[in-house]
């Protein structure tokens, strides 16, 4: 948006080099004769007298007739970043909208690896039992274990990419 108002504005300070302008200046002088010399035949041919000039000019650039070419050209550019200032709103709302998709998709995860984390407990602890009754082994409770962990892991950090995604959402919201 900036860019089309810059480009509006560099337009105009061009237009306003290319116009002509129409000066008028005004000078006055007063002289007259020294009293205490006489010098009659040396001011003779000088104008001795109270004078004012009056001055009219009237400027033109010499490419005056260019500023269509230029006016076309700044059209033509205020157009384009019009045109690139509506990509980049698509660009952003395409944008928005990947990222939505993207959460949604994280959220049902993050669901599904919750139920995985809370079945993988049930089955520690079940594990943990059997150990304490010495029908298993130290080696297949630490596996089960582990598997645990790694669920808890797995789904701590897909809760901060998910979480990620709405805070970029929310962003993209707001502006």
């Amino acid at each position: 948006k900036y860019h089309m108002i810059a480009v509006k504005e560099g337009y105009k300070a061009v237009r306003d080099s290319y116009l002509p302008t129409l000066d008028l200046e005004l000078k006055g002088a007063l002289t007259g004769r020294n009293s205490n010399f006489s010098n009659t035949m040396s001011q003779a041919n000088r104008t001795q007298y109270p004078y004012t000039t009056v001055t009219v000019s009237f400027n033109s650039p010499v490419e005056f007739f260019k500023i269509d070419n230029v006016q076309k050209g700044y059209k033509k550019l205020e157009k384009s970043a019009e045109l690139a200032y509506n990509q980049s709103l698509a660009d952003s709302k395409a944008n928005l909208n990947q990222l939505i998709v993207q959460f949604e998709k994280q959220k049902n995860i993050l669901e599904l690896l919750e139920q995985v984390v809370n079945i993988q407990f049930e089955k520690a602890t079940e594990e943990r039992k059997r150990y304490k009754i010495g029908k298993t082994t130290l080696y297949q409770l630490s596996l089960i274990e582990q598997d645990y962990l790694n669920s808890k892991l797995s789904f701590a950090s897909l809760r901060y990419n998910t979480l990620s995604s709405y805070e970029k959402i929310l962003s993209y919201k707001k502006n």
